[in-house]
């Protein structure tokens, strides 16, 4: 059997039970984001409305930003493996007060958009620990094989809890599936206390981080850097042709996920009718599909695409797909927006997820160590919670002004910035 996953996977004996232990972490870990985006946008749309939604984004924003700010200092300086194990304690704890708090409906406003801003912070959370920990337990040669199939965990994250969710969301009922958040949260667990103690060090985000600036050449060293990586560490991000694209597209990025799922979330509840049971099952069927459809681009087309055709077609799959949906907006209705329309712009994230974030990813690899690593960190932990708050604040305007479906002119726009700025960085990508 052994034998079998190594030819299959390229990883090596001595590693599968590390990287089965890490894929069944990333499984239970993302299926609490799956449930609590499902729990946090049906909750909301059903008791609060679509009206508050840019005023949510905004304050989630906010909240998601200052909880970066203390997860990258507490990541440094902590042991992830009692980090990580702590963080899920804390959040289930969480989820079964928020679960036990009494509340009655049509008064709820603080419960709900509590759970809703607990739901974002709880991605973040995921997100950071997730890529610390492949980074800390993997390097080498075997490393590229078990990053592409720590993609799969998510995926199947999202297929699972989304077909259950899809199915049985109107027995469940929305708030009790708060109890199952906490009980995925102890799950997460599990994995990450029966890796070796050895196997999860202190210096946990050496690799994505690199040291701090007051780190001598003795002490670089020590922690596996180069005196050069703290040269470029140092360095200006600014005087960098291929950092200045990569942080362009990432806001792009950014910008256009919050006016798509902004356009998403109000015809969902224009259509459904604030039926949170209804809405709960929509959402779990929605990821059950998108994720199964990434799972089988991820599986046999998008390695292939990039391998023999490079980053700029991967980086081009997103906004082409966002362009046909963006027209299929307006064309379907001159006011509002259909939930069809609205559901294929959404599920363009499987070409984004497949294609693309892998292609952005690769962008990184021909910066200097040192430069890669605070230009990762400023893209994940300043430019998303930033241009999410500045497009919250821009849709709040926009509610007042103009009807959502022409959101979809701005999508447009920020299409034709996308392929620019994918041209460009294939350009300097090939260039070095």
């Amino acid at each position: 059997m052994q034998l079998w996953i190594e030819r299959l996977f390229e990883i090596p004996s001595s590693e599968q039970r590390k990287t089965l232990l890490t894929l069944l972490y990333i499984f239970f870990s993302v299926s609490t984001c799956v449930v609590g985006r499902t729990t946090a946008d049906s909750l909301f749309l059903a008791r609060i409305g679509a009206e508050y939604l840019a005023t949510i984004y905004l304050v989630s924003s906010i909240g998601v930003a200052a909880t970066a700010i203390f997860y990258v200092r507490a990541v440094s300086r902590l042991p992830l493996r009692r980090l990580i194990v702590t963080t899920h304690l804390v959040l289930a704890i969480a989820v079964i007060v928020m679960r036990l708090t009494p509340t009655r409906p049509g008064h709820d406003f603080v419960f709900v958009s509590s759970m809703y801003l607990l739901s974002e912070i709880q991605g973040a959370m995921t997100a950071i620990l997730f890529a610390t920990l492949l980074n800390e337990l993997f390097h080498g040669k075997h490393a590229g094989g078990i990053f592409g199939l720590s993609g799969l965990g998510s995926t199947l994250a999202g297929i699972v809890f989304g077909t259950l969710l899809a199915m049985y969301a109107d027995q469940i009922h929305v708030i009790n599936l708060l109890m199952m958040m906490a009980a995925l949260h102890v799950a997460a667990m599990i994995p990450i206390l029966l890796l070796h103690k050895e196997e999860v060090t202190v210096s946990a985000t050496v690799k994505e981080t690199g040291p701090s600036p007051e780190v001598s050449g003795e002490d670089a060293a020590d922690a596996d850097v180069s005196p050069a990586d703290v040269a470029d560490a140092n360095g200006s991000l600014g005087s960098s042709p291929m950092v200045r694209a990569v942080v362009l597209l990432a806001a792009v990025k950014f910008t256009a996920i919050v006016l798509v799922g902004f356009q998403w979330k109000v015809a969902v509840i224009d259509d459904l009718y604030a039926a949170e049971d209804r809405i709960a099952a929509y959402f779990g069927a929605y990821y059950a599909w998108s994720n199964l459809a990434t799972a089988v681009l991820q599986l046999l087309v998008a390695g292939r695409v990039l391998k023999r055709f490079g980053v700029l077609p991967a980086l081009l799959a997103f906004p082409f797909g966002l362009l046909v949906a963006a027209g299929s907006i307006l064309w379907s209705s001159q006011h509002g927006v259909l939930l069809w329309a609205a559901t294929f712009s959404k599920g363009t994230e499987v070409l984004r997820r497949s294609f693309s974030d892998p292609a952005m990813q690769m962008l990184y690899g021909p910066l200097p160590t040192g430069v890669r690593r605070k230009t990762i960190a400023l893209t994940g932990g300043a430019v998303k919670p930033l241009v999410q708050a500045a497009a919250s604040l821009a849709l709040l305007r926009w509610a007042a002004l103009a009807d959502v479906h022409q959101l979809s002119l701005v999508v447009i726009g920020l299409v034709l910035i996308w392929i620019l700025l994918a041209f460009q960085c294939g350009r300097l990508f090939n260039a070095t």
